[in-house]
């Protein structure tokens, strides 16, 4: 990707990824994997081995989509990472097993080191210990997360968020099934 410079030259774009989470690092790796000309800097104003948190689980559905867009991320979290696929749920005295209901949990400061690894290994710059401005970023085509706009019109008919409609059928995977444990 390029973008045009006020001379009408071409020069390569530049993405500024604000916040050095989970996020912000899967997006820089996919974008420099998507399209390399493409300069991409993560900026976390923590140091690269800080963590909030102790863990992230994902589903099998995640973990499938996350091996369609990096294998090697998806080799990295199955070695570190636990997987199960039933779920108990006990209440007083009794517990109900349901399985069909893959899931993973790595530890979040192995994911970081991953996702850092990855981001690097694409191209991407990324900057510890540095806090951004808005003004920052006056050299950047782009920014992720972009700045909040306000809705001023009505969503197009038919339109609802993702979160709210059925998630698409997936075939090939274990029904989830229940029973007494």
């Amino acid at each position: 990707m390029y973008s045009v410079a006020r001379d009408g030259q071409r020069e390569r774009m530049r993405v500024a990824v604000v916040g050095g989470g989970p996020g912000g690092l899967f997006l820089a790796a996919l974008l420099r994997k998507a399209d390399p000309s493409v300069e991409v800097t993560v900026v976390e104003r923590n140091r690269a081995d800080d963590t909030f948190g102790f863990g992230v689980v994902f589903s099998d559905r995640t973990l499938a989509a996350i091996d369609d867009a990096d294998p090697v991320l998806h080799d990295g979290l199955a070695e570190h990472g636990v997987h199960w696929d039933d779920i108990e749920v006990r209440l007083k005295g009794d517990v109900l097993r349901c399985g069909g209901n893959g899931m993973a949990a790595i530890s979040r400061k192995v994911l970081l080191g991953l996702l850092q690894d990855r981001a690097r290994v694409f191209g991407a710059e990324l900057r510890f210990s540095t806090e951004v401005r808005l003004g920052d970023l006056d050299g950047y085509d782009s920014w992720w997360p972009p700045t909040a706009r306000v809705r001023r019109s009505a969503p197009r008919s038919g339109w609802s968020p993702p979160w709210t409609r059925p998630p698409p059928s997936s075939s090939g995977s274990a029904p989830t099934t229940c029973s007494p444990a």
